[in-house]
């Protein structure tokens, strides 16, 4: 623990050398050298004991505020790092209890404890128009080390740059599958790189919307090799560069259900380039799909949109087989993709 309010690197010359591989130091200051024996040594964090965070008191409505909820699926303790927010949001509310008790995050640091759940919640824009040459916003939630996955609700993404960047370049993030993007118009890049180069991430979430503006889902999943599935895309109007390079380099991706009935390569310009899929389908009602990365790759085919999907015939089975049939549904149990079946030979 240490007090001083400067750091003079000479001062502090290798004060730390050969010191353990992890550990704290608790300061206030903040322009502790970092990754080095002369401040901050790799491995160690640095810790503030003095400004606690304020409990919240407050009867404010919060239904509609934005939410989301960070779980740790690992037994070491991390931190939610809150950055470069601006002035659209007075404060954040945070929780470990559940929502029982909620304080504010005075510091921008949230903790995130072993195997438990942080909410985070605020009111108001994360993100200010036009940034979208500087990254600003990269990393709006960080956390260093713990394995994570997110739930919650965004609900506002229908102003302009509302979440952009969020989680971009996010290693640790493993699931999205329980975040609801609930607006039903996604704005002039609110969407865009939202999850960017989280090259873990396996299971997206649900986009619900009917109306995709100007980049509004741009490079939303670009580089997320880990993707399982591709969101069901239930908008019917695009605007340019609505799903640019959307799902560019996800090379686990062999199938997308997209709705539009009139397609638009503006819209999907090179929504499917790079590393991805030798194979796979897009299912969709339009019929004048280009062949390439800003429609159908080569090698994928197009299928008809079914509004009644109906059983094929089981394939007749010898007495000494078995067979097993595996089906994409939705949660309503919906079939959303064409069954796959494989014959089983009896275990005697």
């Amino acid at each position: 623990e240490i007090e001083t309010n400067q750091w003079n690197v000479e001062c502090f010359r290798e004060w730390l050398s050969g010191s353990a591989s992890e550990g704290y130091l608790y300061s206030n200051f903040e322009n502790i050298p970092t990754d080095t024996e002369s401040g901050l040594p790799m491995g160690w964090k640095r810790k503030v004991e003095t400004i606690e965070d304020e409990l919240v008191e407050h009867n404010k409505d919060t239904s509609d505020w934005d939410y989301l909820v960070f779980y740790n699926q690992t037994s070491s303790y991390d931190d939610i790092k809150i950055n470069k927010v601006d002035t659209y949001v007075d404060k954040f509310e945070y929780s470990t209890d559940n929502g029982e008790t909620f304080y504010y995050a005075n510091r921008n640091v949230v903790p995130l404890y072993p195997n438990s759940e942080t909410i985070i919640r605020w009111e108001g824009k994360l993100n200010q128009p036009y940034l979208h040459d500087s990254w600003n916003y990269e990393r709006v939630f960080h956390i260093e080390n713990a394995i994570y996955r997110i739930s919650g609700e965004l609900k506002h993404g229908n102003e302009t740059y509302n979440y952009a960047c969020m989680f971009k370049n996010e290693w640790w993030l493993r699931s999205a599958e329980n975040l609801r993007l609930t607006s039903d118009i996604v704005g002039n890049s609110a969407y865009e790189l939202l999850f960017y180069g989280c090259g873990n991430l396996q299971l997206p979430p649900q986009i619900t919307a009917t109306t995709v503006y100007h980049r509004g889902c741009c490079e939303m999943f670009n580089n997320c090799q880990s993707l399982q599935y591709a969101p069901e895309l239930t908008a019917t109007n695009l605007y340019s560069h609505a799903y640019f390079a959307m799902f560019k380099n996800c090379s686990s991706i062999n199938y997308i259900k997209i709705a539009i009935t009139d397609w638009d390569s503006y819209a999907t310009e090179r929504w499917l380039e790079g590393d991805i899929a030798s194979e796979g389908i897009i299912e969709t009602n339009a019929t004048n799909i280009p062949i390439g990365s800003s429609g159908i790759p080569e090698g994928w085919v197009r299928i008809d949109i079914s509004e009644e999907p109906t059983e094929p015939e089981l394939p007749e089975v010898a007495d000494n087989e078995d067979i097993l049939a595996i089906k994409n549904v939705d949660e309503e149990g919906n079939i959303v993709s064409t069954p796959v079946r494989s014959k089983l030979r009896a275990v005697q």
